[in-house]
Parts: C-alpha cells; sequence; structure tokens
C-alpha cells in the first residue's frame, strides 16, 4: 500500500508540473487578453503597479485587442460592486492604462 501511494504522489507531482509548463507556453504563444483586478476595498486600487501591467501584454502583437479593467468587491448586500473595463490594442496600451489610472482615482474618491 505504501509503494502504491508513493507512485500516486509521484506521478500527481509530475503531472502537475507538466500543466503549468503547458499553460505557460500557451500564454507566451497566444498572450493574454484581458486582466481584471479584483479588490475587496477601493484603498487596495492604490497599490497597482502599472508597470507590471506593461510587462503583461509585451508578448501580445500591437494588434491584438486586449481588455484591462479593475472591479471593487462590496461588503454589503444593499451595495453593488464597483467596476470599470476597457478594451483597446496593444499599441495602444499606454493610454489604456492612463484611463484605467483615470477611473481607480476616481473610485477611491467615491467611496
Amino acid at each position: 500500500m505504501k509503494k502504491i501511494s508513493i507512485v500516486i504522489a509521484f506521478l500527481s507531482v509530475i503531472n502537475l508540473n507538466a500543466q503549468k509548463k503547458n499553460i505557460a507556453e500557451y500564454v507566451q504563444s497566444k498572450g493574454v487578453t484581458s486582466l481584471i483586478f479584483t479588490v475587496d476595498s477601493s484603498e487596495e486600487l492604490k497599490t497597482i503597479k502599472w508597470n507590471d501591467v506593461k510587462e503583461i501584454f509585451a508578448n501580445n502583437n500591437k494588434q491584438d485587442e486586449v481588455k484591462i479593467g479593475c472591479r471593487v468587491l462590496s461588503k454589503s448586500t444593499e451595495n453593488s460592486n464597483k467596476e470599470f473595463e476597457i478594451k483597446g490594442k496593444v499599441d495602444d496600451l499606454d493610454k489604456l492604462i492612463n484611463m484605467l489610472k483615470k477611473a481607480t482615482k476616481l473610485m477611491v474618491k467615491l467611496d
């Protein structure tokens, strides 16, 4: 029984590593098409590192359509979540990021 458990654990580890590699290869070949920051409070929006957003889309073609956005989850059932999403081409990523920065600042003020 002990040998069977060891073999199953070994095969599971090999399978998980293969899946991680396949996902990483897929992302590198296809690129990322969407990035949504989901936070519990609007104050957390201040911690976004915008230069990292550019790195996430670095493998995409300039004409690829992407979506970036943010979502602040509501703690009460009476209020709805606050969301902002914007779509555009990777070539216009700087403009998209600037729009999202402005939207996050507004979300912080409104909260």
